[in-house]
């Protein structure tokens, strides 16, 4: 019996994940297929697995394989057409709905994949272990402790080290706004915040008082035209505002920053990272990193300085903690960025400016006070939710 039938997505993703090399197969109109490599599972958009290596009827091929429950889903699922599946070299399903000279797609080989028995092992058993498990198995608690504690320190002082090159490159200041905006970007935007910070940067050296919100939301051509859209009456009031402000400070007309949206988690859309770092510059004033750096000194010891940096990086809104963008609510509001996200931040981007700032300076005692506000940063599992 072929369980793979009544399996969830995952589970079939999973047993191919496992498969090893040189297993053999059918597709479903005869062909043969051999899996040299299954491939690298992917957790973001497109195929669910990159550069497999699969021979189909004698020739091999090396692409992208993606998995459904039953075939059909291909088109349910709208891949056909889209260009992140134009790699896609197999197509490995559960169970085969299409009647004989049906298409799933741009002729797409597809195989169904057979698990014979039902998995009941433990999910921590499932997949293999690596190849580092001997030797932290071999680590007592306090030994594991000193060793990752280290590596981090380790990966602080790599981080801190290229943010040195940057300040000696561009200043201290454009350094620390690149990493910012680097950071609030995410994977999915990040050029796209590169080139809001080109633009907000250009603003700041007409205007030392520049102001960060308004220049962000016209700069990234996201604002609404109320005259156009619905909006409900507080957002109305907001973007009536914005607008009226951006008028006077618009440098000309630029092409449109193309914002990326299909892999971005519904609190992670672009209107919300906007809002987020808004209110931080806002927050930190016009020289952002000297300020940073007068509250790491205010606040004492590395503990109370990485409270208190968590703390002015978490963004709270009245209007878009219940917002996805100028039109769409939250199902439920959330932080428009929360503690776990502000101490990714810290971590990735003050710290390591700070850092690189003293060093420049000469200012040993804030180079030894970042290392001891690093120590003392939570763990992304002890700031809450990551909303």
């Amino acid at each position: 019996m072929n369980v793979a039938e009544g399996c969830s997505e995952l589970t079939i993703q999973s047993a191919w994940c496992l498969m090893k090399p040189g297993r053999d197969f059918r597709t479903v109109d005869g062909k043969s297929v051999s899996v040299l490599s299954p491939g690298t599972w992917n957790l973001e958009a497109g195929p669910d697995f990159r550069n497999a290596r699969v021979v189909i009827g004698g020739t091999e091929s090396v692409g992208d394989v993606e998995i459904h429950r039953r075939t059909s889903d291909w088109n349910a699922h709208g891949h056909a057409g889209d260009p992140r599946y134009a790699g896609v070299v197999l197509h490995v399903v559960g169970r085969n709905d299409i009647a004989p000279g049906g298409k799933t797609g741009p002729d797409i080989p597809t195989l169904i994949l057979e698990i014979p028995e039902p998995d009941t092992r433990p999910g921590s058993i499932k997949f293999p272990s690596g190849k580092c498990t001997v030797f932290f198995r071999k680590m007592n608690d306090g030994e594991l402790h000193r060793y990752l504690s280290n590596a981090g320190l380790c990966r602080f002082r790599i981080k801190a080290g290229e943010t040195c090159r940057q300040v000696l490159l561009k200043g201290a200041e454009p350094a620390f706004l690149g990493l910012l905006f680097d950071a609030c970007g995410y994977k999915a935007n990040r050029s796209q915040f590169s080139q809001l910070l080109s633009r907000y940067m250009e603003h700041r050296a007409l205007a030392r008082d520049a102001d960060a919100e308004i220049i962000l939301w016209g700069e990234s051509g996201l604002l609404p035209d109320p005259t156009r859209q619905r909006l409900d009456n507080a957002m109305a009031a907001y973007a009536g505002k914005c607008w009226e402000r951006w008028w006077r400070l618009r440098i000309g007309d630029r092409p449109p920053i193309r914002w990326e949206r299909s892999s971005c988690r519904p609190l992670n859309t672009p209107e919300r990272r906007i809002a987020a770092l808004s209110a931080i510059l806002t927050r930190l004033g016009p020289d952002p990193l000297k300020s940073i750096c007068r509250m790491s000194e205010d606040a004492g010891d590395g503990r109370g300085a990485a409270s208190r940096l968590v703390r002015e990086f978490t963004v709270t809104h009245p209007l878009w903690d219940g917002q996805m963008d100028f039109v769409s609510k939250a199902k439920k509001p959330a932080l428009v960025l929360g503690r776990a996200r502000a101490a990714e931040i810290v971590m990735n981007a003050v710290l390591p400016s700070v850092h690189a700032y003293a060093v420049a300076r000469n200012d040993t005692a804030t180079v030894a006070r970042t290392v001891e506000t690093w120590r003392a940063m939570p763990s992304p599992s002890s700031t809450g939710s990551r909303k």
